[in-house]
This record gives structure tokens, sequence and C-alpha cells, in this order.
């Protein structure tokens, strides 16, 4: 069985890297610890235009947690009815490249309403 994602983890890296402001050696030394603790976990990638219904984040470095629609089809299909996370990666013209992570356990409400303050979520459920 493979890793799923730890939330809390996760958020201990990604707190690290957006709490420098410019891209110095020290924010690429954050941003490389989040990438490779993302790709130890299991994941699905999907390559989409921006403005697809698919994509649910803001930009590039930006991440929400959604629960996933049980009609849900394509590469999110194993994943129906169960909170997950979507990371975009990067960018290239109108595509955007997410990761989507299930997570190791369910998510509460609680912990919505305090990354939806903290992160400033466009979208949770």
């Amino acid at each position: 069985m493979s890793k799923k994602l730890n939330l809390t983890e996760f958020l201990n890296y990604y707190r690290m890297f957006i709490s420098v402001p410019t891209w110095t050696k020290v924010k690429h030394d954050f941003h490389d610890k989040l990438m490779n603790y993302l790709h130890k976990v299991e994941n699905v990638t999907i390559n989409s235009n921006y403005n697809s219904k698919t994509v649910k984040v803001k930009g590039v470095n930006h991440f929400t947690i959604f629960k996933v629609d049980d009609t849900q089809r394509g590469n999110m299909k194993p994943y129906r009815g169960k909170w997950v996370m979507m990371y975009c990666s990067g960018r290239h013209q109108t595509k955007f490249y997410l990761l989507v992570f299930p997570l190791n356990n369910d998510f509460d409400t609680n912990q919505s309403k305090t990354l939806l303050k903290e992160f400033k979520l466009s979208y949770d459920e």
C-alpha cells in the first residue's frame, strides 16, 4: 500500500516555503524539500487548461483541499468520495501542472476553517 499525504507534514514544509518572500537560495531549498516530500507520497498528475473546471487552485505553488465527487471520471476516479489535496506544481502558457494527493485521514470542518483563514483557499469542498 502506498503512502498517503500527511496534511500536517505537508503544511510544515509549505509554511517554511512560503515564509520566504523572494526566490532566494533559501526559498529554493525549501521548495526542493517540499517537492521531495510530495513526490514520495501517492499522487495523480493532471495537465489541464487554467480555466478548466478540473483546476481548483489559484496558481502555481497554491493548493486546495476538496472531496472528490462521486461521479468523478478520469485520473481522479479512484478517489471518488475521498478527501484530496490539489497542488499546482507549475505552469506553461495556459496549462497548469497539477498533483492530486489522497489524504491519509478524513478532513473536518475545523481544519477547513483554519486553512481557509490561514491560506485564503478559494475552494474547499
